[in-house]
């Protein structure tokens, strides 16, 4: 079907069923009728809207999806929504206990001096500190016996410095590479 633009009164096509007015977004945006009736209070999504106080700053404004908060930032402020969605209330808590992609597990200890900054803490370093009853350095390493990154029996785990770490992982590199040769 063809219509005349009423803007720059151009021919256009259009579908029958189709409620266009105008040849382009371009010059649609020209036409301020249409331009109050996009932004202004008689579009048709904000006819019948209810109207609603937010939780937080008490402003009033249009209910959209959530009509308990007149914003994003009033939302997240609102401390009865954050203890809702908050670590144990939240779909996705699994105990505060995670492996990592490495292979690690970590657990949930927000206080620790080693928490990452989402608080956790590997699960082989709180054991060590547990069974040596004191926090363990920052130069000293916790190292599994065995190789199994998850394997955190106490009888797998031992102490070495940084260094000690290092040279030990090394060492064994060497071997295998000129092992195979």
């Amino acid at each position: 079907m063809i219509a005349e633009c009423i803007n720059c009164n151009k021919p256009f096509y259009k579908r029958p069923n189709a409620k266009h007015v105008s040849c382009s977004m371009k010059c649609r945006s020209k036409n301020k009728e249409w331009l109050k009736n996009r932004t202004g209070t008689n579009n048709w999504r904000h006819i019948n809207a209810p109207k609603a106080n937010c939780l937080v700053c008490g402003k009033s404004s249009l209910a959209k999806r959530n009509p308990k908060y007149c914003s994003w930032k009033c939302r997240v402020r609102d401390p009865n929504w954050l203890e809702k969605i908050s670590l144990k209330n939240h779909h996705s808590w699994k105990g505060g206990k995670i492996k990592t992609p490495y292979g690690y597990i970590m657990i949930l200890k927000k206080d620790h001096p080693r928490a990452n900054n989402g608080g956790y803490v590997f699960e082989h370093i709180l054991i060590m500190e547990k069974h040596l009853d004191k926090f363990i350095p920052i130069n000293e390493n916790v190292h599994h016996i065995n190789g199994l990154k998850d394997d955190n029996r106490l009888e797998n785990l031992e102490i070495m410095t940084r260094s000690e770490h290092r040279s030990h992982h090394m060492k064994k590199y060497w071997r295998e590479k000129y092992a195979n040769q």
